[in-house]
């Protein structure tokens, strides 16, 4: 995820109501703008914050990118030397958009509910082989291949 979902959404990033082990948390934080006490920071898994501040404080294991050409394909070589070879991004539309527009992604699952918000921020569009649409409860599922 990046910095701005952990600020706004406190999430743990954790497998919760499943059978599983949690994942690497990753967050792509280039300004060192998270601090303090998020649950991303809790001891139910390991913790990496891609920062360019060299003096960043705090939990979490931190790997230096250059922020003057900061990049998604940087993200990606910095976790591919951490042996980090399968990625799930959660994050916000910045981040999606970043991975998606370098075409660095696989498969894509996009949920579309019934209600649709007058404002906010706009999703970003994949552009992708559609492999197919199921129904969840009130919701749809379409799931893209990036071929």
């Amino acid at each position: 995820v990046g910095a701005q979902t952990v600020i706004d959404d406190n999430p743990e990033l954790t497998v919760r109501d499943w059978t599983g082990t949690n994942p690497i948390r990753v967050i792509w934080d280039t300004d060192a703008a998270i601090r303090g006490d998020y649950r991303v920071f809790n001891d139910q898994a390991r913790t990496v914050i891609l920062t360019a501040e060299t003096g960043r404080k705090g939990p979490g294991e931190v790997i230096t990118i250059n922020k003057e050409s900061v990049d998604v394909a940087q993200v990606v070589a910095s976790l591919f030397n951490l042996h980090i070879n399968s990625v799930l991004v959660e994050g916000g539309a910045r981040t999606l958009k970043s991975f998606l527009e370098a075409g660095l992604w696989d498969e894509a699952r996009v949920f579309r509910g019934p209600v649709l918000f007058g404002s906010g921020i706009e999703a970003p569009r994949v552009q992708g082989r559609l492999e197919g649409v199921e129904g969840i409860g009130n919701d749809s599922l379409s799931i893209y291949r990036n071929d």
